[in-house]
């Protein structure tokens, strides 16, 4: 390989240089520049981009077999080069300079190795000055989180690594931020996103994209950990932390049914259980009052049903029961209220008070 520089002026120069081998077979012309530093490499190297510009006049074709530089620097392009005659062709090459190092605002020798019809020539050019080149190289960097901002039910609030944040299930979040990197770079991100009392994983995020928007589904504790990478370096992480609280699925409860009471007309007052028997006075009204728990955040809705307990005929349908319940037994005898709770969708096991009418 061969030294390349990459920078941004250039120069013609003729044939006149050439060696003693008969090379004079029409006009050609040559420039090197458009110099363009693109950092160091991993040994800490200028590398430049450039141009090299070669007009081929009437006579003769061109084929460009070697480039160097002339002090040792590695030079790169496509090889072999043709040019045919009457034609300017211009071709990228890349240039990284090997100690002794040209100094910014310096020209370069390079020599080419080309043959001109069925000749072999060799000729020494002066490139274009070098520009400064510093270490653009991608890095981390100990200080290259920004702020984060936090969305949570549209409110917005500025947070930093290591924040614990408390959600709902019915909760989306919303997190953006940036990572700085030392050099010409953006970064890139990964993430993963773990139940910290099972330490799991629930989702990995490979590419992890800002903003990131989410929403737990399942109640518990979990970590965010986002880990910036420049260029092949993986850079300190930051982690968030979430206790996240969801309202349970609403359904029946065994320990559903609190103790009901029963009030007569005349104030008295009787603490019943389902399955108890009590008894009142024909004609008399009495009051029923009771409560059935669901499970999770929901409220019992109820259904029942008036029945004649020794024959098992239906005295009264209640489509929509409610509490309290009056009532006035009006002839004697034995009767059942079978209560049913509904939780959201879910009929749950009734309750059965017994009535004696005397």
């Amino acid at each position: 390989m061969k030294k390349i520089l990459l920078f941004t002026f250039a120069a013609f120069f003729t044939i006149a240089h050439l060696t003693a081998q008969d090379c004079n077979c029409g006009s050609i012309k040559f420039k090197i520049g458009q110099w363009k530093c693109q950092g160091k490499n991993a040994s800490g190297y200028p590398v430049y981009s450039g141009v090299l510009n070669v007009g081929n006049g009437p006579g003769c074709t061109f084929k460009l077999l070697e480039m160097m530089q002339q002090v040792g620097g590695d030079v790169s392009l496509a090889m072999p080069l043709s040019v045919p005659p009457n034609t300017v062709v211009n071709t990228p090459i890349t240039f990284t300079d090997n100690p002794p190092f040209i100094p910014a605002g310096n020209s370069a020798a390079f020599i080419l190795v080309f043959t001109r019809g069925d000749k072999k020539c060799k000729i020494e050019i002066m490139s274009d000055k070098f520009p400064p080149c510093a270490d653009v190289s991608c890095k981390c960097n100990p200080a290259g989180w920004g702020p984060f901002t936090a969305s949570i039910r549209n409110k917005q609030t500025t947070v930093k690594c290591g924040y614990q944040f408390s959600l709902t299930c019915a909760d989306t979040i919303s997190l953006k931020s940036i990572y700085k990197c030392i050099g010409k770079c953006e970064a890139k991100y990964t993430a993963v996103l773990k139940n910290t009392i099972t330490n799991t994983v629930v989702q990995n995020f490979s590419p992890f994209v800002f903003p990131w928007n989410y929403r737990f589904t399942t109640a518990g504790s979990y970590s965010l950990e986002i880990t910036p990478v420049c260029g092949d370096n993986k850079c300190t992480p930051c982690r968030f932390f979430f206790t996240v609280t969801c309202k349970s699925a609403c359904d029946c409860n065994p320990d559903g049914w609190s103790k009901f009471e029963l009030v007569t007309a005349a104030g008295l007052k009787s603490s019943l259980k389902c399955g108890d028997k009590i008894a009142v006075k024909k004609g008399v009204p009495v009051k029923l009052n009771g409560k059935y728990t669901c499970k999770g955040d929901c409220a019992a809705k109820y259904i029942a049903v008036l029945k004649n307990n020794a024959t098992g005929a239906v005295i009264q349908n209640y489509p929509s029961f409610t509490f309290p319940y009056s009532y006035n037994f009006p002839a004697t005898g034995d009767y059942r209220l079978e209560i049913t709770a509904i939780c959201g969708t879910k009929r749950c096991p009734p309750c059965v008070i017994f009535f004696s009418a005397q």
